[in-house]
């Protein structure tokens, strides 16, 4: 199914597979020894690995669920016909609503007895399932003997509740290791400081707000990817320009069907291949993409199309010198609008020697600074 050059022979997919197939088929790598074997990643983010920031917006999903009673419990699978009995499958003799999951089972009550106040205790156990989640993701401290931080601690409690049930219920083999509350604890205790480093780190002094002029004798790459449309149709686009803002090569791409970091990841290759081939041996390659600068920066294949990260690896790993930042969007905007020209268009690449008329204004705006 691929030409002798390694790509995808789309002739020969286009009598086997549906269109909308063959556009996601296209944007991943055909398989190569080098690039290893398949393997699972974390859900919540597009590069595959786990962060804290993805796990607490998964928390969210799940609270704003809990809080319209919309996870299927025991009842509620019951009531479907999707099970046998609605009761829960550790205390056998009562029925398995939400409540029960997060209050009433022995588990959880053995959680909340020993973070709430004694006096506080009984009121907190017997209020209605939604007053009960509003009033401590508000942060009412006073319930509960945990210093600060209570609206975290409790969201985590709860999720952790959730995930655990479901572990074993649906997973035989399922061993909780640990202690409980030490890792919601851990967890709560990540969560704060993930966020502090955020607030600290919004704006960090490198992102500047306009593009800048690459260092004598370098070149400046700077690329960047686009998905729209209910298809995620990708696109990318990259210029190179040297110390004195001149244009010397522009590109842009219609990818096919992926994911953003996925076009983001293929805007750096192809912005790092062009350079190469036109013989620049110093470059310095900015991306509005924090998530691909990271990935970039480590050398670690862990990664979702990981097989892309490994040929930018390849690319980075010949002899020049290759300088890779994160800039600002508004820094970014050649590449931005080079990337968006190609919306709506079939799978191609247009190469531009001369500034496209689409882009030269804010082409002209760089060339001010």
């Amino acid at each position: 199914m691929t030409t002798p050059s390694g790509c995808w022979d789309v002739s020969r997919l286009v009598g086997l597979l549906p269109a909308e197939i063959i556009s996601k088929v296209v944007v991943t790598c055909p398989p190569r020894a080098d690039f290893g074997s398949n393997r699972p990643g974390w859900r919540w983010e597009e590069s595959r690995v786990f962060s804290i920031r993805s796990a607490y917006k998964a928390i969210r999903v799940f609270l704003l669920l809990a809080v319209h009673n919309r996870p299927l419990t025991n009842k509620e699978r019951h009531r479907r016909h999707l099970v046998d009995s609605s009761c829960c499958p550790f205390c056998t003799h009562n029925e398995e609503d939400l409540s029960h999951v997060l209050r009433h089972c022995g588990k959880a009550t053995q959680v909340w007895s020993t973070l709430i106040k004694p006096n506080m205790f009984h009121e907190f156990m017997a209020k209605p399932l939604d007053v009960w989640l509003e009033e401590n993701l508000r942060g009412n401290n006073s319930v509960a003997f945990h210093d600060g931080n209570w609206n975290v601690l409790f969201a985590v409690i709860v999720w952790k509740l959730w995930k655990q049930r479901c572990s074993l219920i649906f997973e035989p083999s399922f061993v909780e290791r640990g202690d409980f509350l030490s890792h919601c604890m851990s967890f709560k205790n990540e969560i704060i400081q993930t966020r502090n480093n955020q607030e600290l780190c919004s704006i960090a002094p490198d992102q500047m707000l306009h593009w800048q002029r690459p260092s004598s004798g370098w070149v400046r790459v700077n690329v960047d990817g686009a998905v729209s449309g209910p298809n995620q149709c990708a696109t990318v686009g990259g210029v190179v320009r040297d110390e004195y803002a001149a244009w010397l090569f522009g590109f842009a791409r219609s990818l096919g069907s992926c994911s953003v970091i996925m076009a983001e990841l293929w805007a750096t290759h192809d912005g790092l291949l062009h350079a190469w081939r036109l013989g620049y041996r110093k470059v310095e390659l900015e991306s509005d993409s924090r998530q691909v600068v990271d990935i970039l920066k480590c050398d670690s294949l862990d990664l979702i199309d990981s097989a892309v990260v490994t040929l930018v690896h390849e690319l980075l790993r010949r002899q020049w010198e290759v300088r890779i930042r994160h800039v600002r969007r508004e820094a970014n905007s050649v590449a931005d609008k080079l990337a968006k020209l190609m919306r709506g268009q079939p799978r191609s690449e247009t190469l531009y020697v001369d500034p496209p008329a689409e882009v030269s204004e804010a082409f002209l705006q760089d060339q001010l600074v």
